[in-house]
């Protein structure tokens, strides 16, 4: 018998036809998904949170707004929220929990996680905290303990509490840091065509280099070259998606790349995918 049919048989027990009378609890969890393709127009039934673990992916929310989902990564949406998600490297691990409970609604609507959110470029301390939790989790849910689905109860509530803490400490840093570094930001938006140096940005924002590296990094999780790079990347990509008649080489140039050649490598890098192969099958019609 496979591992998770084990896992399945092992957890219909009665203890779980009275997992409804806790104000919170887990319907399904797996932390060795490899994500396919998912498109709910109307929803899914209940709550949802999935954490990456590698590659990448891209997630569409109820607005229509795109997040790209990589490595540190984390999304959740509620019941009956349209969504669609897909992955753009070969294997997107995104280890998921489904939740539900009579009391499920008012510790969402509590910690105030709204219909869906995006929380992007966890710091690796929080990271490895959420991820021991979404194992510790899966590991209780599918053992032979007692009150098994009470435990991952109390559990899932604290993980909760740890991602919106993570939230608003993230917010509170990223508003900060939102106001030092918007000069450097705009001046990116402004000049993508452009070679954008460290040291034009650090100038702009009126700290050292080496000072505009630990902003960048505490800001995005990425180096200021890193940064420009990914705004160039996303514009590409966007540019694609527009413009679909635009060659590659007119969109490496359009969007400040030194040569066609790195602007493949660093579009690969970043997407898991060539640029003429995300012409060719991604772009204008993401999803189906």
């Amino acid at each position: 018998m496979a591992l998770a049919e084990r896992s399945v048989k092992m957890a219909i027990t009665y203890e779980s036809v009275r997992t409804h009378l806790l104000p919170i609890y887990i319907l399904g969890v797996d932390i060795n998904k490899v994500q396919e393709p998912v498109d709910r127009p109307n929803g899914y039934p209940s709550y949802q949170l999935s954490l990456c673990v590698d590659g990448s992916g891209i997630f569409i929310d109820e607005n229509n707004k795109e997040h790209v989902i990589s490595k540190g990564d984390l999304f959740f949406f509620s019941p009956n929220t349209p969504h669609r998600y897909k992955a753009v490297t070969d294997e997107w691990k995104l280890p998921y929990i489904v939740f539900t409970g009579q009391a499920s609604g008012n510790i969402v609507d509590y910690l105030e996680f709204g219909k869906s959110f995006v929380l992007k470029n966890i710091d690796e301390d929080d990271y490895n905290k959420i991820s021991a939790m979404f194992n510790r989790i899966y590991s209780a849910y599918f053992s032979d303990i007692e009150l098994r689905y009470a435990r991952t109860s109390s559990m899932l509530y604290s993980l909760l509490v740890l991602i919106a803490e993570t939230r608003r400490s993230k917010a509170k840093i990223q508003d900060e840091l939102s106001m030092q570094l918007a000069p450097a930001m705009n001046y990116i938006r402004r000049h993508t065509h452009e070679d954008i140096s460290v040291d034009d940005l650090a100038k702009i924002v009126g700290v050292s280099s080496g000072r505009l590296s630990v902003l960048f990094k505490q800001a995005f999780g990425l180096t200021p070259a890193q940064a420009v790079r990914k705004y160039k990347l996303e514009q590409a990509k966007h540019l694609m998606d527009s413009r679909p008649d635009m060659k590659v080489k007119e969109i490496s140039e359009r969007c400040g790349f030194s040569s066609v050649s790195y602007f493949v490598t660093a579009f690969k890098k970043e997407f898991g995918i060539s640029p003429t192969d995300y012409k060719n099958n991604f772009s204008n019609a993401f999803f189906w």
